[in-house]
Parts: C-alpha cells; structure tokens; sequence
C-alpha cells in the first residue's frame, strides 16, 4: 500500500497516457474534443500552477523524499505526453497537420505519435545524448503545421518541467537529527 501511495501521481500519469490516446482512437470527433478538453483542463493547470510555483505545488509530497516528487514530475510527463499525442491524432485525421513514418506511411496511431514525443523529450536533455546513445532515430517526419505543435509541446509542458525538476531535487527529507551525545543523554537522564 506504501508504495501505490508513493507511485500515485505516477499511475495517474499512466492511466491518462493509456485511456486518453485509446479514446481518441476510437470515438467520433465531438467525443474526442470531449476528452481532450476534460483531460486538457486539470493537466494544462496543473502544468501552469507547477511552472508559476513548484516548491508550493510540490509541498505535499515534500516529506517523501526524491521519489515521491519524481514520481511526481513523471505521471506529470506520461500525462503530458498521452494527451499531446491524441491532439495530434486528431489533427493529423483531421488533415491539419502531417506525420508519416520514416518510410512515408501515414501515422494511423497515437503509440506512433506518443513515441515521437518521448523521443522529443530525451532529446532535449543536454548533455545526456539519450538519443544517439540508444542508437534510436526520429521515429517521425512532420510537417504541414506539425511543428507548431511540437513547438507549443516543448514549450508548455517540457519547459515548466525544468524548475520542477530542480524544485523536486531540492525538496528532500531533512535530515534526522543526530542521536544525543553521552554527554546530553547524562544531563536528561531524570
């Protein structure tokens, strides 16, 4: 129970990642805007509320330690990405805007479109080189307005991550205290 507990905001995170991109998938449009919108609303403010004040935002799971918080920040990112990746399904079947695979087929699913985003995202670690470690190419090519969405991708979800990130690390048990030395333990001593 501990660990659901702590991986709660993760599993959240993963529930959206799964049931909003299988929604799109299947409904008709007026079903997909209602999804996108209801899952839009919550996730777009709490994004807002996490890039305005992150050590407030995160204050309730400050006493577990790094990993309530990275859990955090990582439901925060699976979400993010679920929902990004079924707006994009929706407007590529809408002819708003273009994704084909490497080989020029067309993106018929939001797993295609959820992996190009979480490439996206590693790709934006400096330093790190995730992508060329892996040996992992860009799974998609886009145009047709694609990159605006990529764009307002990076800029308001992976952006307001940053100081998330570095609320988060810095949002650690305190210390305990150290035992009483035999000195202060002989003056308490009744």
């Amino acid at each position: 129970m501990r660990a659901v507990r702590k991986a709660g905001f993760l599993l959240f995170g993963v529930g959206v990642f799964v049931v909003v991109r299988l929604a799109v998938e299947v409904l008709p449009l007026a079903g997909q805007v209602v999804v996108l919108a209801l899952v839009y609303a919550p996730l777009g403010l709490l994004v807002y509320r996490l890039s305005k004040m992150p050590e407030e935002t995160l204050a309730p799971v400050r006493r577990h330690g790094l990993v309530q918080p990275f859990m955090f920040v990582a439901g925060l990112w699976l979400a993010a990405i679920g929902w990004v990746s079924a707006f994009s399904l929706v407007l590529v079947e809408r002819g708003v805007v273009d994704f084909t695979t490497t080989k020029g087929a067309e993106v018929t699913s939001t797993g295609q479109l959820a992996e190009f985003y979480v490439w996206q995202s590693f790709e934006q670690i400096p330093g790190l080189s995730i992508n060329d470690t892996l040996q992992w190419d860009v799974p998609l090519r886009y145009g047709g307005g694609a990159g605006f969405v990529l764009m307002a991708f990076k800029v308001l979800i992976l952006v307001p991550l940053v100081p998330v990130l570095l609320a988060a690390w810095r949002v650690r048990r305190p210390p305990k205290p150290a035992p009483p030395t035999a000195a202060e333990a002989a003056t308490r001593a009744p």
